[in-house]
């Protein structure tokens, strides 16, 4: 955990992986949107299969 937390804050890091299955979604147009998923993993990744799926590191308190 330390290892991945230090390579985000360098940036290194910044991709996410996100693993569910959906349960009920609906068509709007062109989109498929999720309405109900079961989320089964989230991880850091280098390069997300997609190009908006990216976390930011923010500074200061919550």
């Amino acid at each position: 955990g330390r290892l991945v937390a230090a390579l985000v804050e360098a940036g290194a890091l910044d991709g996410l992986s996100i693993g569910f299955r959906q349960l009920k979604a609906r068509q709007d147009g062109p989109l498929r949107v999720l309405t109900r998923v079961d989320l089964w993993e989230v991880s850091v990744v280098t390069f997300p299969m997609l190009p908006g799926a990216r976390l930011r590191v923010s500074s200061g308190s919550n």
